[in-house]
């Protein structure tokens, strides 16, 4: 994801209408999408009344999770919902999808949510955002359209998502309430929870769509799948076989006796649906060709209509350009665009095209529906490496894995012979498939901890905040399973330590200790007994990590010894190699740090000092740029300690400029991973600035600092609104202090309204009356037309930088 531009397209709620002359004439599939809601909405009238009560109650900004397995009516109840209150003319409704549904679709997809609504919208009670499969986005993408509908809504606003799987929510929600936005969660149960009830709403399914076909079947010849028994059955279920059952005695076929026989008997309707498009000329393609292009827009979901071109003729379903329009043109009359915006719609609901991927795959259970040879070349093309392999089809394999995934949870031969043995060969595949196929794989795989041992190899340590949560729960997961039995301290060490730093990844900092403390006191016994290096380098690293989180947890004392200690050992093994060398300046980083806090000032400065020295030497040589990262890092630590320790201000400002330069050049070409050391060194650089008095210099670099914050607050909000706050507040003294007031005034302004917001949530009283102070005296000053003076407003400064 690209750091400044939005990852969604919003747009306005239009239903269509359609009779039943036309549904006649759809596809199995088409009849059981909550697109066409062939069926009546019935029997969710307790969740109804919870959705209500949740739009009418008092917080402005307030987000509600419907979850539950596949097939419970998620998606039917949420659009009903929408539809309903939109309806009443009171509230204004808006869906959002995904740019992974927009694949190359541009990249400013969207102004702002409330673009969909035009420039005069103001319905009288508030906006209502709804966003289907809410667990399949990635969190920054996610967390950054929340935080779009709340900076920007003047009245109410609320936010429904649809999920299948609640894992990334606790974290989500909890961030929300950090931040002062109201959370609310309803699970759905199976509709009918009585076999009455269930058989009830069968028959009355079942009538609606024999309505529809124009069959004719006696009322006792309608009966449920005799395998129910009194076992309660989701709403698709019920659907389908209702559907099965119609299309059975209509073409006086045998009706299948279970769900996956169902399945493939309604895919195979599917089938004579594309035959008979082709024998009337509404296509020119034949079934066959069909099934492989439905088999692939199930796989890929949803691409723009030039990468549909390119997909096509890289599985070898179309030879050129040419032929893959036409290929798309004839998918478009079975398959319209959700959105009008896409090609490719994938086999709907999810569940059926689930099945139709797992009935491709050999070793089903089906006996009478045969897995198609042509559906391994469509997989093995797709994801293989190949020279085309950009971000457009890396992100397409990511869907075709974690789609698989999906089918897995209900088809055991899926994970058995086609998921396991290819992420045993390209467990990378895992990770582009997203956090949420990432967590799946631990229950699909859990008897094969090989190649789950391979997937979490194949995620970068580097912090991440959708790929860190999974990371860390399959080393929990793994941790325990090769650890049991027999093993060697030095494994338990290792295995402890590598949990540790992804739970400190993931942000477990409480969870991380024990594992880390643990390792670290391995490592520290297997010492005693040997003094081999690699086990004191392991040591060493250890240490750093433990240094860490005892500072978060305030113990700066013992946080400064863990990393004194990792120095020290670095320092006696340095023999000279890059390796080292980096090794060891990381850690005198981390200690001129740790002396910071603890008000060591000095000897903060000479660590920094020699740190950098190192770097500039490892800058400098045959594979130098690696080394770029740490030295701007590095630089910046020094610049700080040498601000703190009251030496010159102006040493301060030429080596943060230093620093500054270096991230700039790295923010070009990896901006998700150095913008954000980008803007706090240009915060901190501000500042030093202004201790220079260079106050018009020092107003220009906050504003760009500021600048970047907001794209960064606007894609991960809850990572960096706070930083923004700061930002802002930096950026108005810069700006009074450069004579610049107006402009100051506004800055300050925008700082309250977005501490308003963060809640400072329902504000509290000092936090208004601090930010009300604040802006009371910028404009004291404007109206006196004070003369600017080193340090205007004593307090308001102390208290801000």
């Amino acid at each position: 994801m690209a750091i400044g531009r939005r990852s969604y397209r919003a747009q306005r709620l239009l239903r269509e209408a359609v009779d039943d002359r036309r549904l006649a004439q759809l596809s199995p599939s088409q009849l059981l999408a909550a697109r066409y809601r062939v069926v009546g909405f019935v029997d969710r009238d307790a969740e109804t009344d919870v959705l209500q009560q949740w739009v009418d109650s008092s917080p402005q900004f307030s987000v509600l999770l419907v979850s539950g397995l596949g097939g419970q009516g998620k998606t039917r109840l949420a659009s009903h919902f929408v539809d309903h209150i939109a309806g009443t003319g009171r509230w204004q409704a808006a869906e959002i999808a995904h740019e992974s549904s927009l694949a190359g679709a541009g990249d400013d997809v969207m102004a702002s949510p409330y673009s969909a609504f035009g420039p005069d919208a103001k319905p009288p009670d508030g906006f209502l955002f709804l966003i289907d499969y809410a667990d399949r986005w990635p969190a920054t993408d996610l967390r950054g359209a929340l935080a779009d509908i709340i900076a920007r809504a003047e009245t109410k606003a609320r936010v429904l998502l649809v999920a299948r799987s609640t894992e990334w929510w606790r974290t989500l929600a909890h961030e929300l309430h950090e931040n002062g936005v109201a959370t609310q969660t309803i699970q759905l149960m199976p509709l009918a929870s009585t076999p009455c009830r269930r058989d009830e709403l069968f028959q009355t399914t079942a009538r609606r769509f024999a309505d529809i076909l124009k069959v004719r079947i006696p009322r006792d010849e309608l009966t449920p799948p005799a395998g129910w028994g009194d076992e309660p059955q989701s709403v698709l279920t019920i659907h389908m076989s209702a559907l099965a059952s119609v299309v059975a005695a209509r073409d006086n076929s045998q009706l299948p006796s279970n769900d996956h026989a169902i399945s493939a008997y309604l895919i195979d309707r599917e089938y004579a649906h594309w035959e008979k498009l082709h024998a009337n000329g509404k296509v020119s393609s034949p079934a066959p060709v069909m099934a492989r292009m439905a088999y692939l827009a199930t796989l890929i979901s949803g691409v723009t209509y030039a990468v549909g071109q390119r997909i096509l003729q890289r599985v070898g379903i179309a030879a050129d350009a040419e032929r893959a329009s036409v290929l798309l043109d004839d998918y478009l009359v079975c398959y319209p665009s959700m959105d009008g915006h896409t090609v490719l719609e994938p086999l709907r609901p999810d569940r059926l095209g689930e099945d139709f991927v797992a009935l491709s795959i050999a070793g089903h259970p089906i006996t009478d529906s045969a897995a198609q040879p042509w559906a391994a070349g469509i997989r093995d093309q797709l994801l293989s490496p190949g020279l085309d392999a950009g971000p457009d089809i890396t992100r397409l394999q990511g869907r075709a894995i974690a789609m698989h995934v999906e089918a897995a949870r209900r088809w055991e031969h899926v994970t058995r012979t086609w998921l396991a043995p290819v992420l045993r060969q390209r467990p990378e595949l895992a990770v582009a498939a997203g956090s949420l196929a990432l967590t799946g794989l631990i229950g699909l795989l859990g008897s094969d901890p090989a190649v789950l041992l391979a997937v979490e190899a194949s995620i970068p340590e580097h912090p991440d905040l959708e790929l860190d949560p999974p990371a860390a729960a399959l080393m929990e997961y793994l941790t325990p399973h090769a650890l049991t039995g027999a093993h060697a301290p030095i494994t338990a060490a290792d295995w402890n330590a590598r949990l540790g730093r992804r739970l400190t990844g993931a942000g477990r900092r409480q969870d991380a200790l024990p594992p880390t403390r643990t390792a670290k006191d391995i490592y520290q016994g297997l010492l005693a007994v040997d003094d081999h290096r690699e086990v004191q380098l392991k040591l060493a690293r250890t240490l750093v990590n433990m240094s860490y989180l005892e500072s978060e947890f305030g113990d700066r004392e013992a946080a400064l010894e863990y990393t004194e200690r990792a120095e020290g050992i670095w320092r006696r093994l340095d023999s000279g190699t890059p390796r080292d060398r980096y090794g060891l300046a990381g850690a005198l980083d981390h200690l001129a740090v740790r002396l910071t806090e603890v008000g060591r000032h000095d000897a903060a400065v000479n660590k920094a000092r020699e740190s950098v020295d190192i770097l500039r030497l490892l800058a400098g040589g045959e594979q130098g740029r690696r080394f770029y990262g740490g030295l701007a890092r590095a630089l910046r630590n020094f610049a700080l300690a040498i601000s703190n320790s009251g030496e010159s201000p102006s040493k301060a400002v030429e080596i943060g400029a230093e620093s500054a330069a270096i991230y700039r050049a790295l923010a070009v070409d990896v901006p998700n991973r150095y913008l954000s050391d980008l803007a706090i060194t240009l915060y901190l650089h501000s500042i030093w600035l202004a201790d220079t008095e260079d106050f018009e210099q020092a107003a220009t670099i906050s504003g760009e600092a500021v600048t970047i914050y907001q794209k960064l607050a606007r894609n991960n909000p809850l990572a960096y609104e706070r930083d923004l706050v700061a930002a802002l507040n930096n950026n108005s003294i810069r700006l009074y202090e450069a004579g610049r007031r107006l402009e100051a005034l506004q800055a300050e302004a925008d700082v309250m309204a977005l501490r308003r917001r963060l809640g400072e949530a329902a504000p509290s009283a000092a936090g208004i009356a601090e930010a009300l102070d604040d802006l009371v005296q910028l404009q004291r000053a404007l109206n006196q037309r004070e003369r600017v003076a080193r340090r205007p407003l004593g307090g308001f400064v102390n208290a801000h930088v």
